[in-house]
């Protein structure tokens, strides 16, 4: 069962408490797409650790986000429950290191066979995800063309 969510304003308190409530049932959610959601991630603090804790996700995609929610982001990457098989992450400047975001999901998400990552730049020595079929990097302004 795939859940996209987005916030739709105005936003209200009672909306991320929904939201927590609606993510604690779905222990088959296999696809989460998450956009435009830094409301529900900075004022219900609960969503986060919710999300990290489903126990059969296999596709996320976050999109669509601003700064202060960044960290909460690669917190729940970074601890999930499940080993991602599909990832979509938008990394900005503002975030740990290109090669700290690498590792680390190289160290928890070993099984990921798609992966999609943005970031405003790229430097990744040493970086290895065996089992990837699908790569895509998006570097705005990476490639200059006449």
């Amino acid at each position: 069962m795939p859940l996209v969510l987005q916030t739709r304003l105005p936003y209200a308190l009672e909306d991320g408490k929904v939201l927590h409530e609606v993510l604690i049932r779905c222990t088959n959610l296999h696809t989460l797409d998450l956009q435009w959601c830094d409301k529900f991630l900075t004022k219900e603090p609960s969503v986060a650790g919710t999300i990290a804790m489903l126990p059969m996700l296999v596709h996320l995609s976050v999109s669509k986000h601003d700064n202060k929610s960044r960290p909460l982001l690669l917190g729940i990457v970074m601890n999930m429950q499940s080993s991602l098989r599909s990832l979509h992450l938008t990394v900005g400047e503002d975030d740990p290191s290109t090669a700290d975001v690498l590792q680390g999901l190289a160290r928890v998400h070993d099984r990921l066979v798609s992966l999609t990552l943005q970031f405003i730049t790229f430097t990744a020595p040493g970086m290895a995800f065996a089992a990837i079929h699908t790569l895509n990097l998006i570097i705005p302004g990476w490639l200059s063309l006449p």
